[in-house]
Order: structure tokens, then sequence, then C-alpha cells
């Protein structure tokens, strides 16, 4: 056994799971895995470094961040970061009996084990700008941080363009997953129709339509959907 297997084996040795996994896995096909998550852990080390250097030193972004103390204090102390799934917990707060993240006003139920996996990677493209910075979304600061977020923040502005979410605005969000980016549009007063075509998901998505519709005063301004994919 090369090496290289050796110490994954030895690293996944608290795992039966996971340790069979990597005898079963061609060593082939290991190096493009590594090599992926080497990219995302590297990419949450320096989001996390940039946000912590403009937390301290430029205030003038950040004076609209509840929590900033905390915020700051979790980030310098935890390893993994804006990425950890400790982090959007931050956010948690008792609504109606139940326990909900309120980012700003987007609210999604306390997610289970599998969905936090998946909300670990894209809470910061979705909520970052929001919740940091006011909802703003300066060209200079989208440049900076883009390059460490998983799929970039959900915004621009310059002096020629401003691609952000309005009241009024109509928004279709194809493939919405549990409805985080709706939630977020429907907090900015915007009308979001939201379409998910996996039977298992989609339950999530109609709980988070209803919860901020429900905080909304029973308004409309969340619409989920289910259509299967046409071929």
């Amino acid at each position: 056994m090369s090496m290289f297997k050796s110490n994954l084996v030895e690293r996944a040795s608290q795992s039966r799971l996971l340790r069979s996994i990597v005898l079963m896995v061609p060593y082939k096909l290991w190096v493009p895995i590594t090599m992926r998550f080497s990219e995302l852990g590297n990419k949450s080390k320096k989001l996390t470094q940039a946000l912590i250097e403009i937390l301290e030193n430029e205030p003038q972004w950040t004076a609209g961040l509840e929590k900033k103390d905390e915020v700051l204090n979790f980030l310098k102390r935890n390893k993994y970061g804006v990425t950890s799934s400790n982090f959007p917990r931050i956010w948690l707060q008792k609504m109606g009996g139940k326990t909900i993240f309120n980012f700003n006003g987007a609210l999604l139920l306390n997610l289970n084990s599998n969905d936090a996996v998946t909300f670990n990677n894209v809470f910061h493209d979705t909520f970052l700008f929001s919740l940091f910075f006011d909802d703003k979304y300066p060209a200079k600061l989208v440049r900076r941080l883009d390059n460490f977020m998983y799929e970039g923040p959900y915004g621009y502005t310059d002096e020629n363009f401003d691609v952000t979410v309005k009241a009024g605005d109509i928004v279709i969000d194809a493939g919405s997953w549990i409805g985080d980016f709706s939630a977020y549009a429907a907090s900015r007063d915007a009308l979001a129709y939201a379409f998910e075509p996996a039977s298992d998901i989609f339950k999530s998505l109609q709980e988070t339509a209803e919860l901020n519709n429900t905080s909304n005063g029973g308004g409309e301004n969340f619409s989920s959907k289910e259509r299967a994919w046409l071929n």
C-alpha cells in the first residue's frame, strides 16, 4: 500500500465506513478528490482571514453587522472559520416553539445533518453579504472575496451595474434546494418562485416557504413549486 493511501487509512481510523471506502477506491481517484478538498480548505482559510481583516481594520463595511464580537471571536478560534458547521448557528433563535435561522429576516428551519453539510458550503454565497455588509455588494468587496467563496456572492454593483434583489422584483429560483435564496429574496420584499424537482428536498422547500410567508403576516412573497425536469 502506498504511503499516500496509508495516511488516508490512518486518518479514517475513527470511521469503519470511511476506512472501507478508502480501501476500495482506486488510488488514482483519490488524487483529484483530495486535491478538491484541499482547494476548498484553502479557500475557506483565505475567506476567513479576509473577513477577520475587514472586521478588525475596515469597520465602515460592517457597521450593520449584528453580533459582531461573537462573529469575530468565532472566526478567530475555529479552524474551519466561515465554513464551519457551527458558524451559521450564531443566527439561531426560537420562534413559535421552533428553533430557526434568522438571517436578517430570511428564515430557515434548523437543518438536519444531511442538509447542514450542504448548507455549510453555500451559506456564505447566499447570506454573507446580507449579514456582514448590510446587503450591499460594492464591486471592490465582491472582487476581493469572490475567489474564496464556493459559488460567489449573488449580487454586484458598480457605477454601471446594479445586480441586486429589490422590493417588487420577481425572482425565479430554479433548482432552489431548501429555498435559502428564495427566503433571502422574500426578505427583500421580492416575489420568489422556487422550483425544486427532488421530491425528498421539496418538503423542506415547502416548509421554508410556509415559514417565511407566515412571518410576513400571511403574505405570499414565496411560492414553492415541484416540477420534474424534462428530458
